[in-house]
């Protein structure tokens, strides 16, 4: 890990990066990675969040537009509607 933060000391290491390039288990490399961090051995020079990942989690969906239309009565009134073009096709066969 250090090695790779030497390569290219102004990108941020991230353990994404890391557990790409390392055979282990998660936690365990998260562990060393947090180390290394709070030791200053890796990410010891950059600047607040300039160089960190921007987010953690996944991407924003703000830009949806979703609406709730699906309520008991829309529910029950779409089943009773179904319900009477099946007596209606019935009657007619």
């Amino acid at each position: 890990m250090v090695d790779s933060f030497r390569v290219n000391p102004q990108e941020y290491l991230s353990v994404t990066a890391c557990r790409r390039n390392l055979a282990g288990d998660v936690g365990s490399i998260l562990r060393v990675h947090g180390f290394l961090e709070q030791w200053g051995l890796v990410n010891h020079h950059l600047e607040g969040d300039k160089h960190a990942p921007h987010m953690m989690g996944p991407p924003s969906t703000a830009h949806f537009n979703v609406q709730v239309l699906d309520t008991f009565v829309n529910s029950l009134s779409a089943v009773l509607g179904m319900c009477y073009l099946y007596k209606l096709a019935k009657w007619t066969h």
